[in-house]
């Protein structure tokens, strides 16, 4: 038995092969064979899609401007660190008071270096790496204050935590639309 011969064309817009028989196409949706007002609500619908995108992107993009800002921080305090080091109060103590300011400008730099790589990933991933950046931060906010609660950090590390989030959620709607709109 053969098998009935399906005619395609391109789809006018998302130019994938479509089914002549089929009132909208089985990719994107738009209405082929439909109606004017059918087409004029599709595009207008895209329209406002390509908004929602942009918005979307712009606020994802403010949380990979935090994850800069965070890694220039902490490439700050790595440089203050060492200063220290370098300049610190000679005392008996003071070799195990350099070997921890050194270490302690490693985790620094270890963690600018961290945030900087989110930051450039956050621009092609944007989900993917706010998340990530989120559960770091987040991690690691939680035991510096089991260590020793500072209140004003503390307010610091919960707003940068509420940026984070915010961003992540921008990122994740700017993946969906992306996919609903069929761009890469």
């Amino acid at each position: 038995m053969e098998e009935p011969v399906v005619n395609t064309i391109p789809c006018p817009d998302c130019n994938k092969e479509h089914d002549v028989l089929k009132v909208f196409c089985s990719h994107c949706g738009y209405p082929v064979k439909g109606t004017h007002d059918q087409k004029s609500a599709f595009e207008l619908n895209k329209f406002k899609l390509g908004d929602k995108l942009y918005d979307t992107k712009r606020k994802a993009n403010g949380g990979s401007v935090l994850l800069y800002v965070l890694a220039g921080s902490l490439y700050f305090l790595a440089v203050v660190a060492f200063l220290a080091a370098i300049f610190g109060q000679p005392d008996a103590y003071a070799d195990v008071y350099v070997k921890r300011v050194v270490l302690g400008a490693l985790v620094f730099i270890t963690f600018g270096t961290l945030y900087l790589g989110l930051g450039l990933w956050a621009r092609k991933k944007p989900f993917a790496a706010l998340l990530t950046a989120s559960i770091i931060f987040f991690s690691v906010s939680v035991i510096s204050i089991a260590r020793d609660f500072q209140f004003a950090v503390f307010v610091f590390q919960v707003i940068i935590l509420a940026v984070l989030i915010w961003a992540t959620v921008a990122g994740y709607k700017s993946e969906q639309l992306k996919r609903k709109l069929d761009i890469e």
